[in-house]
Parts: structure tokens; sequence; C-alpha cells
């Protein structure tokens, strides 16, 4: 909690008289403290309240209707004058105060007073002393320095006035006094000890003068600060056991002074006073591990020196550890659009060099040099396409073909394959679960994911080491799930560790950005691509590494209900094209070179082609063309009216109208939400004329099956 506002006076509710049956015979009480000579007792107890609230000072003052006179005091002010017995105090105006309103005297600040400026006291608190609800005097205490006085201090105070009195009454006893200071003392403990934030007091083996410089004072606090108190709750926070384990820690075992922060905080905490509220550190636990903590704390300054700091402070690791996932998810979303988006126009660029490629090479005689030239470009093209994919892959925006499979028998089926891919230098070993539950993916992408990380686990092993590839079922709840982004449930983990060079923290930060590597000739997509199979797939991934001890990534995908094998697909050739009869094709592609491409390659093929630039543009066409349109062809994403909303105005008039939708990405919620019911279906760019043609032909003569789902994905042949 933080400390409240300092106030020059705060005046409470005056004390009332005990209850009959509560009230204590204080007559002795009375003679004693206002008889001459101090008493070893009253000694005793304003010295335990001066350590107890951390003061220089704590004395009782008594009033005898006309003067004001200290009755006994421990410690002495800052000018080094001692308070003597039977003189007036500098508190003379506030003890009559307090006397005569039976009300508290807080000051935070005495610099402003003129009586208590003088005497070089930096703040006061008193309480009253009552007797058969008449004050006749106060326990006072003064610190050195201004001080914001916390409430459970004022409390503290009233608990010793009251004890004060009740053992005056037994001035005979000091057994009685020394059980009474301990029970005080038991219940302060009790509220350190039980409380659910972290309690810490940090001494110095040698007091630090404040008016040094900054540096010099962190400086002079890490060498000589020490753990002299705290509670369990905070020995819970380092991992440790109890508060007992913790006491001695040096200020520089968990307050690394590499971390900006840290001296940031210990530089604030000097420039406003020794006083700091809601204050963010990281420190490091009993294991090493780091830690994220929020601070208040508040320097005791005695004698123009910080003698010690006191504070409390919450873990808020978790926390912090949600919001850096989130940051980063955050930023993998960012650059995945960024990348989605170069793919999309990249792949338009593909298909119009591809495109126009392939009718030159269609055009060349055979044995002409031109021809060579036509393929290499073919050739380029084609690596291009390989590289988009891999991003379209990142950004989650790739075609796939989910199915229900079984995650061990996709494993199982690549050890071959991963055992001569990694070298004989490498121990390739597996676990399976038996039962395991299935998932929903595409095989391939699978396949592709597995393979990208046996490459990365091989590359940081050039000496040999050992693979192990694992998999198992996990239960998430709230709090886990929610750790993994992923909603609560039941998912496959796939593990895949190795014993290579592993990462540090920065590296493993970066690892799954696109282009991010630290391999002389690698592309920094490779972890990237798997980064975007299992988001795109529902699932998760993460990875943990350090420097020498290995890498591990982990992949969670949702258990669905495993279904019935499905039959083997057909390995027949795909079907000879019909004859062209002619059909009418609307053309719709914002991108000229990918409609110049398209238009040459079906005109070419005898097809009657409408072209339009944009969705605004087709409709005035189709409106203005009586005859049937057999066929449209359109880009999905396009300016103003996209290719989805001008398929459904078009059917919505030529319900027999057949539509091919063509795209560099598909995006589900962009391109499945919108298309129209009917016989729609999809080509993925970049494609080449040959594979436009063969779709586009494929379309026109197939007749819709009952059933048979209004969406098609036909990519590219």
């Amino acid at each position: 909690m933080s400390p409240p506002a300092p106030a020059l006076r705060h005046p409470s509710t005056a004390r009332t008289e005990p209850a009959p049956d509560e009230a204590l015979d204080y007559g002795p009480a009375r003679a004693l403290l206002t008889a001459t000579g101090p008493e070893p007792a009253l000694q005793d107890l304003l010295r335990f309240t001066s350590r107890l609230l951390h003061v220089p000072i704590a004395f009782v003052s008594v009033f005898d209707g006309a003067h004001e006179r200290v009755k006994c005091a421990v410690g002495r002010p800052m000018d080094g004058a001692p308070l003597d017995t039977g003189t007036e105090s500098a508190l003379s105006r506030p003890v009559r105060s307090v006397v005569r309103t039976g009300s508290d005297f807080v000051l935070a600040d005495a610099s402003g007073d003129a009586d208590l400026d003088g005497a070089g006291w930096g703040a006061v608190l008193a309480v009253p002393l009552v007797v058969r609800g008449r004050p006749f005097g106060c326990l006072a205490v003064v610190a050195a320095d201004p001080r914001c006085w916390l409430p459970r201090e004022v409390e503290s105070l009233v608990e010793l006035a009251a004890l004060l009195l009740g053992t005056a009454n037994e001035i005979g006893g000091r057994r009685a006094l020394t059980r009474a200071l301990g029970h005080s003392e038991q219940r302060y403990r009790a509220l350190i000890e039980h409380s659910s934030e972290g309690m810490w007091c940090c001494e110095f083996d040698e007091p630090i003068p404040v008016d040094l410089p900054v540096d010099q004072q962190i400086e002079l606090a890490y060498e000589s600060g020490v753990l002299v108190e705290c509670n369990d709750a905070l020995a819970a926070m380092y991992g440790a056991p109890g508060a007992a384990d913790m006491l001695g820690a040096r200020l520089d075992e968990l307050l690394p002074r590499d971390e900006p922060v840290n001296i940031e905080m210990l530089a604030g905490l000097v420039a406003k006073g020794y006083r700091l509220t809601d204050i963010e550190s990281h420190e490091l636990d009993r294991t090493g591990g780091q830690r994220f903590f929020h601070n208040n704390m508040i320097g005791v300054v005695e004698a123009g020196q910080l003698v010690r700091v006191w504070g409390t402070q919450q873990d808020i690791t978790e926390r912090h550890k949600l919001e850096e996932q989130l940051r980063q998810a955050q930023k993998m979303e960012a650059v995945g659009r960024l990348a989605g988006g170069v793919a999309h126009d990249f792949n338009n660029l593909l298909t119009a060099i591809q495109g126009h490629a392939s009718l030159a090479l269609d055009g060349a005689a055979a044995g002409e040099e031109i021809a060579d030239e036509l393929r290499e470009i073919q050739r380029a093209a084609e690596c291009a396409t390989s590289l988009t994919r891999q991003l379209l892959a990142f950004s989650r925006k790739q075609v796939l073909h989910p199915r229900v499979l079984d995650l061990n028998v996709v494993v199982a089926g690549m050890q071959r394959m991963l055992a001569r891919l990694i070298g004989e230098d490498i121990d390739l070993t597996t676990r399976f679960q038996p039962d395991l539950g299935c998932v929903r993916a595409d095989a391939g992408q699978i396949e592709q994911v597995i393979l990208n990380l046996a490459v990365n686990a091989r590359d940081a092993m050039p000496t040999g080491g050992r693979l192990s590839i694992e998999t198992v079922e996990v239960a998430f709840g709230e709090r886990l799930a929610r750790r993994h982004s992923l909603p609560p449930g039941r998912y496959a983990r796939l593990s895949v560790r190795d014993t290579g060079t592993g990462m540090d923290r920065n590296t493993l930060a970066h690892v799954f950005e696109p282009f991010f590597t630290t391999k002389p000739t690698g592309t920094g997509l490779g972890l990237a691509t798997v980064y975007g199979i299992v988001e795109q797939s529902g699932g998760h991934i993460t990875a943990y590494s350090e420097p020498d001890h290995g890498t591990v990534f982990k992949i969670y995908l949702p258990i669905v209900a495993c279904a019935q094998p499905a039959p083997a697909e057909s390995k027949t050739p795909p079907p000879v094209e019909s004859v062209v009869k002619g059909e009418t094709i609307l053309l719709v592609e914002d991108e000229a070179g990918v409609r110049a491409v398209a238009r040459k390659t079906l005109r070419i093929k005898g097809y009657n082609v409408l072209e339009a630039e944009n969705g605004a543009h087709a409709l005035e066409l189709a409106r203005s063309f009586s005859s049937r349109i057999d066929l449209l062809l359109t880009d999905v994403v396009m300016p103003g009216i996209s290719g989805t909303q001008l398929a459904a105005t078009l059917m919505a008039d030529r319900p027999d109208l057949r539509v091919i939708f063509m795209s560099g990405y598909t995006d589900d919620d962009v391109f499945r939400a919108g298309a129209p019911s009917g016989d729609v279906h999809f080509i993925e760019k970049p494609f080449t004329p040959h594979s436009l043609a063969r779709q586009v032909r494929q379309v026109l003569d197939a007749a819709r099956q009952p059933g048979e789902p209004p969406l098609s994905i036909l990519t590219r042949g």
C-alpha cells in the first residue's frame, strides 16, 4: 500500500474514557508520572518505542495546569542537546494543545514551525495520556527529518501510551512490563508475518551520507546493503522456505546491477527524499530466475545519514509474463500482416512473370535459344513462389487442406527420412503416447513443421548430439490455457528437443520473427514458417533454451474426435480438357499484369473475355451485356467492391453463373464468410496459363453434384 500524502497537522478524534468494566485505577500512574526523577520502567518503554518506530527521540511530558515539563526521555535531538528531565521542551505549545483537546498531534514537516525547526526536529508525533477522561500529558516521538507518519504508527503509539499508564499502576513489577512489551512486539510481528505483501528492511554496514552524489549513494548501498528483516511472504517470492533463510542476503544478490530499471529505482528513491511508491524492480530468486516486483519504500535518515530502508512489495512476475506474451503476439501479428501483404503483392508479380514467360515459351520454336532463357525465368519464378509460400505460412494466410489425423502416425512416417536428414552423428529417439487423441491439421504442413525443427536442431549440433521427438496429451485449465493463449481443453503436445548449443534470452525473443537468423547462410524463414502453420492450425508453439543446454520446442494442437480413415486418394491423372465451346468469361482483376496474362490465356483458348479492372466496372459490363455470362473469374481483394461482394450481386441476377476466385492468399474471415452460396471455386496465385486454362475448363464442364459444398479449393496445377 502507498503511504498517505504528508500533512502538517492531523488532529484525531479525542480519546474517550474506558468503559467502567475496563477502567483502571490511574491514580498511582499519575502520581508516578508527575513525581520527580525518572523511573527505569519508563526508560525501558521509551527505548522500545524508539526502536519500534525507528525514531531517535521518545519522551513523556506532563502538564500541571501551568507548565509543561519533560518527565522522562531517551535519545537526543539533531543539535546534540539532550532533553533534560524537569525542563520545558520545544513541544510546550503542542503539548498544551494535546492536553486541552485530548487529540493526537501529527506533524510531518517541522521545517515550517518556528518553535520546532530551531530545535532541529524534522517530524513529531504525540498522543495524549488520559486518566479518568482527563488528559494530563503526552507520549511523543521525534524524527530527525520530515516524515509521513503512517496510520499504523499512530495506532502503535496510542497503544504504547495505554501500556505506559497500565504499567505505571504496577511500577513494582518489572516482569509485567517486560511481558506487556513482549506482547506488543508479538502483535507487531504478527502484523508483518501474516501480511500477504512482502515486507522487508534493509540496513547498511555503514550509514550512507545523504549529501553524497546519487551514484555514490547507490554504489555504497550495493556495497553495504544487507537484508535484516522480512516476512515469509517475501521469502516465498524469492523461492526461499522461510524468512530466516533470507536474512543476511546482500543487496547485490537480490537486485542485479546490470538491470537499468533497478538503478533507476534507487536513483528515484534518493531523488524523491527516500520515499518511493509504485515502482518496478527486476530481481533474482534463489535459483537465479528473474522476478518482477512492484515496490513501495521509505528510507530512515538519522543525523544526515541513511541508516535503513523499509519496503513492501508485490510479485507481478506472472502479470509481467502475460503482458510480454501479449506484446509479442501483437508484434507477431503486425509482422504477419506485413508479410502477408508483401506476399500478396509479390504473388501478383509472379503470376505476371510466370504467365508471360509461359506464353512466350509456347510461341517459341523448339531449339530456339530464347526458349532456354524463358525456362530460366520460369525456374527463378518458381523459387520466388516458394519464398512467398513461406511468408504466407508465417502470416497464416496460406491455403491449408486440414483433415483429422493421428499425430503419432505422421511422426512415425517421417522417422526414416529424418534419420537420413540429421546424419549418423545425431541420435534420433521418439516416444509416443499410445492413446493420443486425433488433431485436425494439414498433414503436409505438419510434416513441414517437423522437418524445419529437425533441420534447426541439426544445425545446432555440428559435432553430434541427440534429437528427441515426443507426443503426449495434456489438459489445460483456465490458468494454463491463458498462459499459452489458448482456450481451455485437451491438446496433443508435440515436443522436439535437442542437445545443441542453445540460445540466449535475447535470441530466443526473436526466434519466430521472419528473416531473423543466426546462421551465416540462413533465410530466417524456417521457424517463422513453423510459427505460422501452428497458429493457423489453431495451436500454439513455445520455445525454451539456454546457452550450452539445448533447445526444446513444444507444439500444442487441439484434440478432436477421431474420424474413420478416409479412402485413399485417386491417383488417376486429371481429365483431358474438353473442347472450348465459346463460353463468355467476365475477368475482373485490379492488377494489370495478372489481368493481361489471364486475358491472353483465355482468348488463346477460344473464350470470349469481358475484361474489367474493378468491381464497379464489372457491374457496368454485366448490366450492358445481354447475352449469357458463363463464368466470373475475379480477384478477391480489390479496392471498392470486393470479389465476394461482386459475385453475390451478379449471382442474384444470374443464378447459373459459375465463379472462380483468385488471390495471392486466402483469409478465412474475409473470403469464406463473404463467399456467396452457389457454384464458386478458388484458384491460388501465382498460377500458370496452363493451370488456369485447366481449372476454367473443369469448372465449366463439371455439373454440381447434390450435396456438394458450395466452395471447393482448386490449387495450382
